[in-house]
């Protein structure tokens, strides 16, 4: 038997409450149909969620709603100090890099079959993460969110004008591909090719 792979509920911390005021109760309710349960009762609690009803979520608040680019909304109010134990533990470190070092150990804690990795070439640090159900119908729509929890976690140690040098993301070009980069404020690759091998990350 296969496992199915879960993810904290903290994960989707403040994104009912978003989606009422945004998009009404309607598409909120629609949303926890797809999830399967109603995402509200986890609020708050240490609880793990499947990552399939991350992607059921948003998918069908989307389609309710028929906004498109609800990921890119999704964005700015994504951040890792929302994200429990796991975020305050990632967050309480003296410098970026033991926060990534933290991130990168902890994350079995946070979620089961998600990887996330740091490389370096020359003067250029690559920080990856790679979403269990990537390339799933849907994961589309949460790709961007999940790179502006990383970026979340960077922008808690450099200063306020700091920019990427870029954004890679393992999704499709979508049809209004300038808004990732309007978002992210750097350019933004698509199709990229995250981690080559299955197993891990090189």
């Amino acid at each position: 038997m296969s496992e199915i792979p879960v993810i904290s509920s903290h994960i989707l911390h403040g994104l009912p409450a978003f989606l009422r005021h945004e998009l009404g109760e309607r598409a909120l309710l629609r949303a926890n149909r797809a999830a399967g349960f109603d995402i509200e009762l986890t609020e708050g609690r240490n609880c793990f969620i499947p990552h399939a009803a991350v992607l059921g979520f948003v998918n069908a608040a989307a389609r309710a709603a028929g906004e498109p680019n609800l990921g890119l909304l999704m964005t700015p109010i994504m951040n890792a100090g929302n994200y429990g134990c796991f975020g305050r533990y990632v967050l309480g470190a003296d410098t970026l890099g033991h926060s990534i070092e933290r991130a990168i150990a902890a994350l079995g804690y946070h979620s089961t079959a998600d990887r996330m990795w740091l490389t370096s070439a020359g003067d250029e640090a690559r920080y990856s993460y790679v979403f269990a159900l990537a390339g799933h119908a849907g994961y589309e729509m949460i790709a961007g969110a999940a790179a502006g929890v990383l970026l979340s976690i960077i922008r808690a140690y450099v200063p306020f004008d700091w920019r990427p040098l870029r954004i890679e993301l393992n999704i499709e070009r979508p049809r209004q591909a300038g808004l990732f980069e309007d978002l992210f404020h750097c350019p933004v690759v698509f199709n990229a090719v995250v981690c080559p091998l299955k197993s891990g990350p090189p």
